[in-house]
């Protein structure tokens, strides 16, 4: 496995803020040696692997902290979930999760890459969704959507906008190549994009992002809680996971208790099918399946997993039949999922198969853990006042340091959409000058790290940048925007905590300055694969979070794109006055 230099440099010279003194001195070898198994390919992959195996290792994982932490023994299943649910739902928990997962595997041999990471479900557009899209292409997003709901009768989803968006972004990919070409009239738009009006209740309903708890000492009892949590992830660590007692039949419906009973492969013998019924059945009755036909469908999945078991060379026996606790205290359901992608198998299929497994496989813990981590909806976009009270602001800072990085970072959060993680690697020379429609000068950015991408900046805020630049002539083009280090994690943190106002200083949420100017592209009439490749998204996520706070369309916009979805195909529509 290829890793970049600079990873391999980024890990090796890594420290932990979280594990000192001697806890670090003990992990940190095994730390970076699972890390390079897992094979990140960035910087920031790199960093996140080590901030949650750092992260893990600090809190109660049933590390003795005598000797090296054994990964292998540490990293289960109930021990990332009892992780996550200590962690919280916070806009990073999810991602922490992913990274731990991708060290389990690697702590046992797995590779987590396969060839289609854009094997989604529903990668092809739904009909209806693509029908209305393809007449209403040059309407803003959210006259799109709200066309999509009279049209279909459903709301807009992630779900049902995904298969439109993996064509859009891969037709554009495709296409240009990874350039962005917008027409001389999209770009006009776009430019003047302003800021619609927001609705005050929605906004109060949606709130904004709770600030993070201040750090204290634990409490005698929260520490004494720990240290018991701590006992009994060593205990589990120690001695494996406990098997649970076999599921009982008798509670699922007499249907499914026949199809369980009657089921039998044709493609094994006598002899296999006597070795492995006891496991099938037992698993099939621990997925707890509602119809014959899924307590087939899971003897299916069952069955050609554990028959790809039992023939592993690298088993300690490899004629002994698969056994229960062997299934529980490896992830040798993940290994199964991965080959059959590496293999070329759909990832839909994939992924069916993966819930399927992963719900039999846990039945057989007598002490599971079950942990969703739910996906916390963008805070709401500033209003139009705010907007114009920051602009104001940035350029009445005391300083002219103060001055040159509030205006970049309102000018481009607000003009260009750039995230706290896009101004990591912005430099000076990355900021060019265009001439658009009528002979207009504009300005333009380029954005590095995980979302590349080109991104004019909108004429309202573009005397924020200007200003900026004016302040910046004594200094390097290559040096950064904000800042001095390209790895600093924080980039925007000094700029917006420190906002100097008469009263004191003011905090600034960088993420919602961008999720304001993704407001107001998306009810400009910007296409969508445009705001997509502008906005360096790869879902609709974020989109359908801030579609509930866009105003609706005019009703002459409404009626003209119904006209124009009935002109492309027959479409049911509903009925006027609907």
């Amino acid at each position: 496995m290829d890793i970049p230099a600079d990873v391999l440099l980024y890990v090796a010279q890594y420290r932990s803020e979280v594990l000192l003194g001697d806890d670090w001195r003990l992990a940190e070898t095994a730390l970076q040696e699972l890390v390079m198994a897992v094979g990140p390919t960035t910087r920031s992959e790199a960093h996140d692997l080590c901030t949650a195996l750092a992260v893990f290792l600090a809190g109660p994982c049933g590390w003795d902290r005598t000797g090296a932490p054994d990964f292998r023994a540490l990293l289960n299943d109930t021990a990332l979930l009892q992780f996550a649910t200590r962690q919280g739902d916070g806009p990073s928990s999810g991602r922490t999760l992913a990274m731990l997962r991708k060290a389990t595997l690697a702590a046992f041999g797995i590779t987590s890459g396969h060839p289609d990471r854009a094997g989604r479900r529903h990668t092809e557009p739904i009909r209806a969704v693509d029908r209305v899209y393809r007449a209403c292409t040059d309407l803003s997003v959210a006259a799109f959507a709200f066309v999509l709901e009279k049209v279909t009768g459903r709301a807009s989803s992630e779900t049902r906008l995904r298969g439109l968006v993996v064509s859009l972004l891969t037709t554009a990919t495709n296409e240009s190549a990874g350039t962005l070409v917008v027409e001389e009239a999209v770009l006009s738009r776009y430019l003047g994009a302003g800021a619609p009006d927001l609705s005050e209740e929605l906004v109060q309903t949606r709130g904004t992002r709770k600030p993070k708890p201040q750090l204290k000492r634990p409490s005698e009892r929260q520490a004494q809680a720990r240290m018991r949590a701590d006992r009994a992830a060593h205990r589990r660590a120690t001695l494996g996971a406990p098997l649970a007692d076999a599921p009982s039949i008798e509670d699922l419906p007499a249907s499914v208790r026949e199809a369980i009973s009657r089921y039998r492969p044709q493609d094994l013998d006598d002899i296999q099918w006597d070795a492995l019924r006891p496991l099938v059945q037992r698993l099939i009755v621990g997925y707890r399946p509602t119809s014959a036909p899924s307590a087939r469908n899971v003897g299916t999945v069952v069955v050609a997993f554990l028959m790809w078991v039992w023939c592993l060379p690298d088993r300690g026996d490899t004629a002994a039949v698969p056994t229960a606790t062997e299934l529980l205290r490896s992830p040798l359901h993940e290994a199964y999922v991965r080959r059959a992608l590496c293999g070329g198998a759909p990832a839909a299929s994939a992924a069916t198969e993966r819930s399927v497994l992963r719900r039999c496989v846990r039945s057989l813990d007598a002490d599971p853990l079950h942990h969703v981590v739910h996906h916390a909806p963008v805070a709401a976009p500033y209003s139009p006042q705010e907007c114009a009270a920051y602009a104001a602001l940035a350029v009445a800072q005391p300083t002219d340091v103060k001055i040159r990085n509030a205006c970049y970072l309102v000018g481009l959060a607000l003009g260009a959409g750039l995230s706290p993680e896009d101004f990591r690697t912005v430099r000076l020379c990355d900021l060019l000058e265009r001439t658009g429609p009528g002979g207009v000068p504009y300005l333009l950015v380029q954005v590095h790290g995980r979302g590349p991408r080109t991104v004019p900046v909108r004429t309202a805020y573009e005397p924020l940048v200007r200003r900026a630049l004016s302040l910046s002539t004594s200094l390097d083009p290559q040096s950064l925007l904000i800042g001095r280090d390209a790895a600093r994690h924080n980039a925007t943190d000094g700029v917006r905590r420190h906002f100097v106002t008469a009263s004191g200083t003011v905090d600034v949420d960088a993420r919602r300055l961008r999720t304001t100017w993704l407001f107001a592209v998306m009810n400009a009439p910007v296409p969508l694969p445009i705001v997509l490749r502008l906005a360096g998204l790869r879902s609709a996520r974020t989109l359908v979070d801030l579609l509930p706070l866009c105003p609706e369309p005019s009703a002459l916009e409404v009626q003209d794109a119904l006209a124009a979805v009935r002109a492309v195909e027959d479409v049911p529509l509903p009925e006027a006055g609907r």
